[in-house]
């Protein structure tokens, strides 16, 4: 997708494998209680755009790669983010407020020239994962 959105909303469900999303200057949003996975070599690369996992949403990526080059990761309101051998490149900030539920196993978690920051009951869970941050990194 170029100069677009993509978004899944309103318990919308997508499960992909070995698949490749990717949107160039446009935002990723998943809400309202959507599940994204996806498994076996698939990948999400926004560049120029925000990825908001928001409502009670829940973004799953096992065996993959998450790349957000020139946006932000915002999580908020339940949301879950759920990394399973998976590769993770934020280059701006990273945002999980209002209860988001963000669980890391065996992946890799890089935050560069960007703040990580937690607030509002946020929950995390990192298994044999590191986390870089070439910025700041704030937890309340």
């Amino acid at each position: 997708v170029d100069d677009g959105d993509v978004q899944f909303k309103n318990s919308s469900e997508f499960f992909g494998e070995e698949s490749h999303i990717t949107v160039n200057s446009g935002d990723v949003v998943f809400s309202d209680t959507s599940i994204v996975e996806n498994t076996l070599n698939s990948s999400l690369i926004i560049t120029g755009g925000n990825f908001d996992i928001q409502n009670n949403a829940k973004f799953i990526s096992s065996s993959s790669s998450v790349n957000v080059t020139g946006g932000n990761l915002r999580s908020f309101n339940n949301a879950l983010l759920d990394l399973i051998s998976t590769d993770m490149l934020v280059g701006g900030n990273v945002a999980l407020t209002d209860q988001t539920i963000f669980n890391a196993t065996d992946s890799d978690v890089d935050i560069i020239g960007g703040t990580f920051s937690t607030t509002d009951l946020t929950t995390m869970f990192f298994s044999a994962t590191p986390l870089l941050v070439e910025g700041h990194l704030v937890m309340n």
